[in-house]
């Protein structure tokens, strides 16, 4: 199988931090003629106690909050912008590689080595940037690393809806086919092969994509549940007189990798299982976003090692509590060597 194929878009990513640079401009604009209308209204345009807490208002909220928004957009133009050179860079470092000698591949590696980790240090600094920016608006409970998980966390909401939208898309296009099958008879077999063909369509085309946002995805809610915490190493006592240490994977992590399996079963048309999954991960991410509990809970896949060396993984919910007990009548503890 030939390897996926990942070209950056440079003209769209200029176009994006020049959207975001224009949009910051308009904010900042907007920001100074409230100033300025608002210096007129309290030179007698508007007085009395409703007037001052509106003054007090807007002093106090919106113009500072329109501040931050514009400083926000500024950062994202720049952030935007570096990640095209961090692309840029890493392109030509891959393509240095060709037409050298084996020889001068160490030498490449060690350059491009050194290019990297500076692009990263920046894109970090860019980003607590933004969220100093934003936070301010936000909860003051939560701690930085609870901000990243959070924005994380949307960012793989975007792209489980667009994985969504693109395995949706591959179904109707498996149904479209069949029914051309129906429609224009073919001596093999209609609509079989017609439908075969929108697999084989989608499989070739869509899949490759719907397959990369979920990787993309789980990456983000990986890191995530770490910098929360939700993924950790826990002592358990699950076999009689042995310690078993457990890797648990937070409930965001631990969903998403179940839904790369669904998605993946080769009992149905992977455009429709892949539409299945695609769907409840983003049911999944809206409950979340509400800060709610899907209906099924919050499960944490655990993978255990004993003190003898055997191998095991169950699922459990967030208090370490048996979630398949239901299922199978008992605590299911799947072992192997």
């Amino acid at each position: 199988m030939s390897a996926d194929i990942i070209q950056a878009d440079y003209e769209r990513l200029d176009g994006i931090a020049s959207q975001f640079s224009s949009r910051a401009e308009h904010v900042f604009q907007l920001e100074q003629t409230l100033r300025s209308r608002l210096e007129a209204l309290r030179q007698g345009g508007w007085i009395g106690v409703t007037a001052s807490a509106f003054y007090d208002e807007m002093a106090g909220e919106v113009l500072p909050a329109l501040a931050r928004l514009a400083q926000a957009l500024q950062t994202a133009q720049a952030v935007t912008l570096q990640i095209k050179a961090t692309f840029q860079q890493a392109e030509e470092e891959a393509a240095a590689l060709f037409g050298k000698t084996i020889r001068d591949y160490g030498k490449v590696s060690q350059k491009g080595e050194a290019a990297t980790y500076e692009p990263i240090g920046i894109l970090r600094q860019k980003l607590e940037q933004a969220i100093a920016a934003l936070s301010q608006t936000g909860d003051e409970t939560l701690t930085t690393p609870e901000r990243i998980a959070q924005l994380l966390g949307i960012v793989a909401t975007i792209l489980d809806i667009t994985a969504l939208g693109i395995s949706t898309t591959g179904s109707i296009i498996e149904v479209l086919f069949a029914a051309l099958g129906i429609a224009f008879p073919l001596p093999a077999g209609d609509e079989l092969i017609g439908f075969s063909a929108g697999v084989a369509l989608y499989n070739t085309v869509l899949n490759p994509i719907e397959n990369n946002l979920g990787l993309a995805s789980l990456s983000l809610v990986a890191t995530a549940d770490v910098l929360t915490g939700a993924t950790n190493w826990e002592q358990v006592e699950l076999f009689p007189g042995q310690l078993s240490t457990e890797l648990v994977l937070g409930p965001d992590t631990t969903l998403c990798l179940l839904s790369i399996a669904l998605g993946n079963t080769p009992a149905t048309p992977e455009a429709m299982s892949d539409t299945a999954a695609n769907a409840g991960v983003v049911y999944y991410d809206i409950q979340r976003l509400r800060n709610q509990e899907p209906f099924w809970g919050l499960a944490q896949l655990r993978i255990g090692r004993t003190a003898n060396g055997s191998y095991y993984f169950r699922v459990t919910d967030e208090k370490g509590q048996p979630m398949l007990q239901d299922i199978w009548g008992e605590a299911p503890t799947f072992q192997f060597e």
